[in-house]
């Protein structure tokens, strides 16, 4: 933005201009520059990577759940609404005769960050043109040993700017490719990244951007299966029974979202689903009446040992989980068995 008001200024005095005609330039020039830094100003976040804040600049112009003209309308905004830029998408496309990027937003709320938003095409708020996305290509592959994890350094090429930065790939097929995620919830992300879950294919050392799907805060991994057909996410930070997604790939729509317990167990058809059984769960939680039905007859015929015991009588609780395999074609669960577990 800065750039372009410089050229026009240069323009303005190249041009020949009376004194009066040179005021209005300069004047229009202040104002433009103001509103600039008003409504255009990257924000560096202390957890994570920086956003982009600035304005619509026409009417009724629709925010859409995915990168696409014909994907579902979830917003419309505005001419002057604020908006935070948290991302763009891969590859370039004209719309409207105009060639540009699908932007990734935020939604203001009372002229604050908020993490509910969508996407918008370029052409409709005030970022630079001139701005390409990154380029990310693998650096340095460093293996895993008995104290660290496999991590890759990736080389992320920001407007002829090179700077490195590390990500955890992982994987479901042991080895044939990793799958990691780029986006705002990364302390080294930018607002010009292109966001959602990436494929590392290490014989290769090639990488390709699979899905816009895959971020969002405390997420710890997203998995690819082999077919290309679901996107399995995790969501959280603790160690015991954890949040997971499960997206079709190419729909984009969400088919599962519930629970895991510890390890994800995936056979190449299912993955090991949980329900969680508390007090407080069974009080004010939507858990499915066959489940309460489980766990309740598993209490009865199966008493704690005496570590649950002294554990629940202590410091923490003593859970029933009620596990499932849950088949991915079908999205069908089938009951495998009950567990007591320990939980703060």
């Amino acid at each position: 933005m800065l750039v372009q008001l410089i050229k026009y200024m240069h323009a303005a005095e190249s041009c020949r201009c009376n004194e009066v005609d040179m005021k209005k330039h300069r004047f229009l020039f202040f104002i433009l520059l103001l509103s600039s830094l008003i409504f255009a100003e990257e924000i560096k976040r202390e957890d994570y990577g920086t956003i982009f804040k600035t304005t619509v600049n026409d009417n009724r112009v629709n925010v859409r759940d995915m990168p696409s003209r014909g994907s579902k309308v979830v917003g419309q905004k505005n001419k002057g609404d604020v908006v935070y830029v948290t991302g763009f998408s891969v590859e370039k496309e004209t719309i409207d005769n105009y060639e540009g990027y699908w932007v990734r937003i935020s939604l203001a709320k009372n002229e604050s960050w908020s993490d509910s938003g969508g996407w918008i095409f370029s052409k409709y708020i005030n970022v630079d043109r001139s701005l390409n996305v990154s380029e990310i290509t693998v650096a340095k592959v460093n293996p895993a040993t008995s104290r660290s994890l496999l991590n890759i350094a990736l080389n992320v090429k920001r407007n002829n700017v090179i700077k490195e930065v590390a990500v955890l790939p992982r994987s479901l097929n042991n080895g044939k490719f990793y799958t990691f995620t780029w986006s705002d919830d990364e302390r080294d992300f930018w607002y010009g990244d292109p966001v959602g879950t990436f494929i590392w294919y290490p014989e290769t050392n090639e990488i390709k951007h699979i899905s816009y799907l895959g971020y969002g805060m405390e997420s710890a991994w997203c998995l690819v299966t082999d077919d290309f057909k679901y996107l399995l996410q995790d969501y959280g930070t603790g160690p015991g029974p954890r949040a997971l997604g499960i997206y079709d790939m190419e729909t984009n729509a969400s088919l599962f979202s519930g629970s895991y317990y510890r390890d994800l167990e995936y056979d190449g058809k299912s993955v090991i689903v949980v329900q969680v059984l508390e007090s407080w769960d069974t009080e004010h939680s939507d858990i499915d009446a066959q489940s309460v039905q489980y766990a309740t007859e598993f209490k009865k015929n199966t008493p704690m040992t005496e570590e649950q015991i002294k554990w629940k009588n202590s410091s923490g609780d003593v859970a029933v989980i009620v596990r499932y395999r849950l088949e991915l074609s079908t999205m069908k669960k089938e009951y495998i068995d009950c567990q007591y577990i320990t939980t703060q």
